[in-house]
């Protein structure tokens, strides 16, 4: 099992992919961070499948529906917030003699690509680091992030901008009240 600082590359996709809906609206040193969504379009979904190696199929609207879909699954099983994941038809159980049991992607194409997906994360459940992947909290923020931290205890995406940008928030919030 790798180091729980690592992020292995089962964490790696399904990080990728819950932040394909990028929620952080705040700026920074006079650059806006995020604000978009990459399953608005196929062109954009289709271009982030290709990084990742996980197909050069074309994506049509019932794809992103699904997708979509997955993602929200996802995301709610990882914040708790949301509607209540689904339970995914992209995977199933392999039984071949000889060998143990494992997930594999259903179909091929889109379909399969996402299957892939799903069996990352139910790998990073069976390998206990689904914990570490956690939403952070500032409001403008919303990033998912592996918390890379020894005791799994880390709050913020990252402790130097969102962290530091709500410690001073919270700061200059009582001082005001006080001063």
């Amino acid at each position: 099992m790798p180091s729980i600082l690592e992020e292995p590359p089962e964490v790696k996709l399904v990080h990728d992919f819950v932040n394909t809906l990028d929620l952080r609206t705040f700026r920074y040193r006079g650059h806006s961070r995020g604000g978009g969504d990459v399953l608005s379009e196929p062109a954009g979904f289709e271009a982030w499948l290709g990084e990742r190696g996980l197909g050069q199929s074309r994506v049509v609207e019932a794809d992103l529906v699904l997708a979509r879909a997955t993602r929200a699954s996802l995301r709610a099983s990882i914040t708790g917030e949301g509607t209540d994941p689904g339970t995914s038809r992209l995977v199933g159980v392999r039984l071949a003699a000889g060998e143990p049991p494992r997930l594999v992607p259903v179909e091929a194409g889109i379909a399969g690509a996402l299957g892939k997906i799903v069996v990352a994360s139910a790998v990073v459940a069976q390998q206990g680091l689904w914990p570490r992947l956690k939403q952070c909290p500032a409001e403008d923020c919303g990033w998912i992030f592996y918390d890379r931290t020894k005791p799994g205890r880390g709050r913020w995406c990252d402790p130097a901008l969102c962290g530091n940008r709500m410690k001073t928030r919270a700061y200059r919030a009582r001082r005001a009240t006080t001063g």
